[in-house]
């Protein structure tokens, strides 16, 4: 949680988040289904999840999720500096 105006607010980061190799199978799907669109295509080498808009949250769980699927993950980073904030 950030503080914000003595306000609760829960920030929503856009992330990129880099795998190596394909998703595994049905696990896009799954994806979408518990955490909302997002684009993925592979290059490299690498499958590519952009379009993620995580709180921290969700963002861990994301990670726990590729984890257990056994992707091995090579980058997390924010794409852009804009911030939805919730209240």
């Amino acid at each position: 949680m950030v503080v914000l105006d003595e306000e609760e607010t829960e920030m929503t980061l856009r992330y990129r988040v880099e795998i190596r190799g394909a998703l595994p199978g049905g696990l896009a799907n799954e994806l979408r289904r518990r955490f909302g669109e997002f684009t993925h295509h592979t290059e490299n080498g690498r499958t590519v999840l952009t379009h993620l808009e995580l709180d921290q949250a969700a963002l861990r769980a994301l990670l726990d999720q590729l984890w257990d699927a056994h992707s091995e993950i090579h980058l997390v980073t924010t794409i852009d500096d804009e911030v939805t904030r919730e209240h």
